[in-house]
């Protein structure tokens, strides 16, 4: 588990880290499930943790291609940084 600060925007948003955005990416890149959350509400700190394998996906072509992608750093599809993506992936929570 890593822990680590938020960026806070000027609109009072909190975001990730470049370093911890990357780390991410690698990790997911990498057949990892990593797990995101602000430690202490309110506070601007949280915590990643790599919470598992993803073995049991086989990824397609698009996933393969944004994976790519993301070694090189780059993002590709619908979303453009790793904030945009994990804000659509936790939309309906």
């Amino acid at each position: 588990m890593t822990k680590f600060e938020f960026i806070r925007t000027n609109t009072g948003e909190l975001r990730l880290p470049d370093d911890i955005s990357r780390a991410i990416a690698t990790a997911i890149v990498n057949g990892y499930r990593v797990q995101v959350m602000e430690f202490s509400p309110g506070t601007g700190v949280g915590v990643v943790d790599v919470v598992g394998r993803a073995d049991e996906l086989v990824p397609n072509a698009e996933t393969l291609e944004a994976m790519e992608a993301a070694e090189r750093g780059e993002f590709v599809g619908e979303y453009k940084t790793v904030d945009e993506l994990f804000e659509a992936l936790h939309a309906d929570d």
